[in-house]
């Protein structure tokens, strides 16, 4: 803890523990004050190499604090991403899912890689370019041709796995809140498992 009063605090934590102590916290703090949405808890989150000095770390800290009270207060700013704590328990969910299915060797990182560039594709169809809509053929393709499983009588063998991911690009199925937070579950997951695989190949 370097400061904690009044209404502010900062605190300086390994990565991982820093993101999962806020979510905890959030989730206290809410209980503590009697689930009373006047009273609300916005928390900034900067990830820095650990050289960085601690003033330039605290500086973009308080420009994610910024962000996340500028867009409606009680958010979390992490990941280039601002979003209410409403939202964040799905995202942890599909961190989850994306975690384990690397750890299985069911995903690699380069398919994570690339559904930052559909994601990316998805934030422009939001602001009204048509060519961005591609995602949806892009990121179809990709996954039955990278993902999906069969066995020899042609039956999809992890359709769950597939379930998950056509919420991410199938029209009617969409689920927009989640594609557009995208980053959050993806960063995660990709600071996570770095250098894992790597260690795979070496293997």
């Amino acid at each position: 803890t370097v400061y904690a009063g009044g209404d502010d605090f900062l605190l300086i934590a390994p990565w991982e523990e820093g993101i999962e102590f806020a979510i905890d916290l959030q989730q206290k703090f809410n209980r503590f004050v009697g689930n009373n949405p006047n009273v609300t808890l916005s928390i900034g989150i900067s990830l820095m190499r650990p050289r960085t000095p601690v003033p330039r770390a605290v500086e973009d800290a308080d420009e994610k604090l910024d962000k996340a009270k500028n867009q409606g207060r009680g958010r979390l700013s992490l990941f280039e991403t601002t979003e209410s704590w409403s939202q964040i328990k799905s995202l942890v969910t599909f961190k989850d899912f994306l975690n384990q299915k690397i750890e299985e060797e069911e995903i690699n990182m380069g398919f994570l890689y690339r559904m930052l560039l559909y994601h990316g594709l998805f934030m422009e169809s939001e602001d009204g370019k048509i060519e961005g809509l591609k995602y949806h053929s892009l990121m179809n393709y990709d996954v039955r041709r990278n993902i999906e499983k069969k066995n020899k009588q042609g039956e999809v063998t992890n359709r769950e796995t597939l379930e998950q991911l056509m919420r991410l690009y199938e029209i009617g199925n969409l689920d927009r809140p989640l594609m557009k937070n995208l980053k959050i579950p993806l960063f995660w997951t990709l600071y996570r498992n770095r250098g894992k695989e790597r260690k795979r190949k070496e293997e």
